[in-house]
């Protein structure tokens, strides 16, 4: 609950942390945290729609509830860093 209180939340489906997340609905169960202040959701993150950007000494929590959003996030941040590079031959993942 400590860590929840008062941090910037984050996400991956909104319905589902509503849903099944006890890292969140006990905080909310407790009075200490609301769904409305959720910051957004990882695709608004991936996406740039979040309209967020981090806040120095606020603590930033993920909630995943492990959808496949995560693993389309994780796709789209190694395609763009290929993209980056120039070259896939070049490209070397396990530097990253």
């Amino acid at each position: 609950t400590d860590t929840v209180a008062g941090a910037d939340v984050f996400v991956d489906l909104l319905e589902v942390a509503r849903a099944e997340k006890g890292d969140l609905l006990i905080p909310a169960a407790e009075g200490r945290f609301d769904f409305a202040d959720v910051r957004a959701e990882l695709g608004q993150v991936v996406d740039g729609t979040a309209g967020w950007s981090r806040t120095p000494g606020v603590r930033t929590v993920f909630c995943s509830s492990g959808s496949a959003v995560e693993a389309v996030g994780a796709a789209i941040g190694a395609y763009r860093a290929v993209v980056a590079s120039g070259s896939v031959a070049d490209f070397d993942f396990a530097a990253r």
